[in-house]
């Protein structure tokens, strides 16, 4: 029990607990206690009074320590402990196990469309494609205005029609003059539309609408279709050699061929017997053109041959023109 003992007590201050226990203050400390004067019954039923106890006396020295008592009960536990600091950063673990796929999520909308992007470069040239089967034949044309003469006159081709009017044709020596109509169809000396009178003049222009493969020439050179592979047109000369410049344009005929138009050289070659391809072109279409120029160095001469495409590379058209 614990007893509420005065404060600022003095010297010889005696407190009385509730049980009448006794303190005596020394003026250090309260020391013993005083109990009251207890009445003891004697064997021969006297009562004896005795006194009060003395003094409590000093302190005895400590005794030997008791058994181990009984572990008590565990008491509760306490409440939660403030949150420590952040430790450091452990290592990295290992990777672990990839997990299973996720659903498929709905799709999304549909975004805006971009802008259109910039026009790619031209792509390479294609092969050539296959030869188209022949185109049906036309519708024929009008009757046209026959000839029904070929006289040399004063030394020039004059030409009847059959409506009575005369063309001249220009100026042929009589022994040239052939109006067989069997052979090649050509004009010669000046431009004339007047088939299939052939007329041979003296050297400087030819034509000819031909097969592939089959020959034309004027004075030593020499020129034909390629009868296959690249089909344009090959030249050698009848004789000798040639020292020869070739420049060449090609035009097609088909709109969407890539280009429509091209340009080559074949410069400071010479020109046998043999024929030479210059230019690795292959028309695949009816009415492609090419004009070649051909410079003759060795006798000085200029050319110009025009080349068209006729249908399944028959009668193709060749026009052959010594310029100079």
């Amino acid at each position: 029990m614990i007893y509420n003992l005065p404060e600022n007590a003095q010297a010889g201050d005696i407190y009385t607990t509730p049980a009448g226990i006794q303190y005596i203050y020394d003026g250090v400390k309260w020391r013993g206690s005083i109990l009251p004067p207890t009445i003891v019954q004697a064997s021969d039923n006297s009562s004896v009074i005795t006194g009060a106890p003395g003094p409590r006396g000093e302190k005895g020295d400590p005794g030997e320590p008791g058994p181990q008592g009984i572990p008590g009960v565990a008491g509760v536990d306490g409440l939660p402990g403030p949150k420590g600091d952040k430790g450091d950063t452990g290592e990295i673990g290992p990777q672990g196990e990839p997990g299973p796929a996720g659903a498929q999520g709905p799709q999304g909308p549909k975004g805006e469309t971009g802008p259109q992007g910039n026009t790619g470069p031209q792509g390479p040239k294609g092969d050539t494609g296959a030869t188209g089967p022949q185109g049906e034949i036309g519708a024929t044309g009008a009757a046209g205005v026959s000839v029904t003469a070929a006289v040399v006159t004063n030394g020039n081709l004059i030409i009847t029609r059959s409506d009575g009017s005369t063309i001249n044709a220009g100026s042929v020596s009589p022994t040239s003059a052939n109006t067989s109509a069997s052979g090649v169809r050509m004009v010669g000396g000046a431009p004339n539309p007047f088939a299939p009178i052939i007329v041979s003049a003296p050297p400087g222009y030819k034509a000819a609408n031909i097969d592939d493969g089959v020959e034309l020439s004027l004075d030593t050179l020499a020129v034909q279709l390629a009868p296959s592979g690249a089909r344009s047109l090959q030249f050698r000369v009848t004789t000798g050699t040639l020292t020869v410049n070739i420049t060449g344009q090609i035009y097609w005929a088909k709109g969407d061929y890539s280009g429509n138009w091209e340009a080559r050289y074949w410069n400071g070659n010479t020109l046998t017997t043999t024929w030479q391809q210059p230019f690795s072109w292959s028309f695949p279409w009816q009415g492609d053109v090419a004009i070649y120029n051909v410079q003759d160095v060795t006798n000085r001469r200029f050319y110009r041959i025009t080349l068209s495409i006729g249908g399944g590379y028959k009668k193709n058209t060749i026009i052959m023109e010594r310029m100079v």
